[in-house]
């Protein structure tokens, strides 16, 4: 038992590390080794910056782990975690109701299942020295008091079958309770003679929206590399493309399609990460399509490109021309965003909406349907709606005016395609008239020149429902952040996609994993597009029929001494 600094831990835990290395050792009677295969365990993985500290009763903070493992078949080698008490309660060991163990978790094996990576030796599980099949490690030390570390050991043993294996556990009391579900893993690769798969990515390089994929690039390669390069018995190399345009700096939808056909023309392909623009994707999806292969996206968010009536009246069927769905993404469709900024409206206590819209904008013929949907089920009244006219102070106030007089205290702006002064102009205009009602926009609210600078004061306390920022990020996904910081450096705003590139790797990676034996474009893309209760970074998820995910999190955004903050965290989820 030691009280140690974040410091300190970090030293601690690479030390840790290498003397975790050096007990690797073949088991020869069982699996014979070649001189080839020399099993490793990858860099550790620090702390976060901070962690939880005084809670009421038993709780644990993960606090930094030792790397994954590359082990040769039948090879053996020790994990260490670091758990930090965040509760007020000690941890006394031998005393049911107050010992800390790890128990084995979901998804891999499950909730108390055994794991065919350690054990006691019963159910099927290898003998590895654990407390019990379904207990990995019991406290070290007879007492873990509050604000102290407990490092937790426990024998790891590779499979004799090549391939990657997942090792989830959580820590608790056993006979009181589960504590914090952080998502601790191990992936354990036994490599072999394995074939070599391609997962092709094709994102915008160059330009503006380059800011937004090399954080998205550099979540891939860490996803890879923590299933060890390999998943469902076979390599993966990975193939990333350019979809921009050298001249504008823009995504191409022409160079989209011709990324999509060389991923289809080259039979390694069995997935595709992207793209960035949806509407680069209404050229990649058919291609890909017909050529049978899995694509999720990380950020498009046109609903056409799935769902029925918000588009054209054949969309989106025209994008899968006689072939089986293909197309999936791990990020809410903007018309969502309506329905969240309905639910923000009634948090803050608003009963009577008056709506702006652009009808020709990106957000606002998909938004505020969603929006009006929403407020009626919140008990929220339409006090007026109109669209936004062309830049003009004299039309400004008279919005302002018919605002005021309809007795509106919330104030619902949809945006639109660019910036334009009217937004800021009509607030100026309300403020200037006393009133106080809340004023709330969307994702392009936040946007440089979008609001601010030119409302200035007024518009201070107005709201926006953006896409999920680093800084809303928590248990999971802040852990994740943190493993990201350490390797790459902290999380931007502009980042704010990387997180979303991660899990759809992840998706191909467990739908690769659940084809082993058969990884081939036809059983990853069933895999993927049947994708349910995905316990990843962003939380537990599905894909539902059309290939969205079920998750709905937007960040809150509020204007503060005249920059926009993030408050907190708002769902569209039903």
């Amino acid at each position: 038992m030691r009280v140690l600094t974040r410091l300190a831990l970090c030293v601690s835990l690479v030390v840790s590390i290498g003397s975790i290395g050096s007990t690797a050792q073949a088991n020869d009677a069982s699996a014979p080794q070649t001189a080839a295969c020399t099993s490793s365990v990858g860099a550790g993985i620090p702390p976060l910056l901070s962690v939880p500290s005084g809670l009421p009763g038993f709780h644990a903070a993960w606090y930094g782990q030792s790397g994954y493992m590359s082990l040769c078949p039948g090879d053996t080698m020790t994990a260490t975690v670091a758990m930090y008490n965040s509760g007020s309660a000690g941890w006394v060991k031998g005393v049911l109701g107050q010992v800390g163990y790890l128990g084995t978790w979901n998804p891999t094996p499950g909730q108390d299942q055994p794991s065919v990576l350690g054990g006691d030796g019963q159910l099927g599980s290898p003998n590895t020295g654990w407390p019990r099949y379904n207990r990995v490690a019991i406290q070290p030390a007879d007492y873990v008091g509050p604000n102290q570390i407990a490092w937790f050991q426990f024998g790891i043993r590779a499979p004799l079958t090549p391939g990657t294996y997942d090792l989830y556990i959580r820590p608790l009391i056993e006979g009181a309770q589960w504590m914090e579900d952080y998502g601790i893993f191990w992936r354990i690769t036994v490599p072999g003679a394995a074939r070599h798969v391609k997962i092709v990515s094709s994102l915008p390089l160059q330009g503006g929206q380059a800011a937004f994929t090399r954080a998205m690039m550099n979540a891939i390669r860490m996803a890879l590399d923590e299933a060890g390069n390999s998943a469902g018995g076979v390599a993966i190399d990975w193939l990333s493309l350019d979809d921009s345009n050298s001249a504008t700096g823009l995504p191409d939808p022409d160079i989209e399609a011709a990324n999509a056909a060389r991923a289809a023309a080259d039979p390694a392909v069995i997935a595709y990460i992207g793209p960035f623009n949806s509407y680069a994707a209404k050229r990649s999806i058919p291609i890909l399509c017909q050529a049978g292969i899995a694509m999720i996206s990380p950020a498009n968010t046109l609903p056409s490109l799935t769902k029925p009536g918000f588009g054209l009246p054949d969309e989106p069927a025209r994008y899968y021309p006689s072939c089986a769905r293909n197309y999936a993404r791990v990020i809410p469709t903007d018309e969502l965003i309506g329905t969240a900024t309905a639910v923000l409206g009634a948090r803050v206590g608003a009963h009577k909406a008056y709506v702006l819209s652009e009808p020709s904008g990106a957000y606002s013929p998909l938004t505020v349907p969603t929006f009006l949907a929403r407020a009626a089920q919140l008990g929220i009244g339409i006090v007026g709606r109109e669209d936004i006219p062309p830049p003009d102070s004299t039309a400004a106030t008279a919005i302002a005016a018919r605002i005021v007089a309809a007795g509106a205290d919330l104030v619902y702006d949809s945006g639109g395609t660019i910036p334009t002064p009217m937004h800021a102009s009509i607030l100026q205009a309300l403020r200037a008239a006393g009133s106080t009602a809340a004023f709330l926009g969307g994702p392009d609210f936040p946007s440089p020149g979008f609001l601010l600078p030119a409302a200035g004061v007024a518009a201070e306390g107005a709201y926006a429902v953006d896409y999920l920022r680093p800084d809303s990020y928590v248990g999971p996904a802040a852990a994740w952040a943190g493993r990201y910081q350490a390797r790459f450096g902290a999380l931007s705003l502009d980042d704010r996609f990387a997180i979303n590139a991660f899990e759809a790797t992840n998706v191909i990676l467990a739908a690769m994993n659940g084809a082993a034996g058969s990884v081939d474009r036809a059983t990853v893309r069933a895999n993927v597009m049947a994708t349910r209760n995905f316990n990843g970074v962003l939380g537990l998820w599905s894909f539902d029929t059309n290939g969205d995910t079920t998750l709905a999190s937007y960040s809150i955004v509020r204007v503060a001494g005249g920059v926009w903050i993030t408050t907190g965290v708002v769902s569209a989820a039903p």
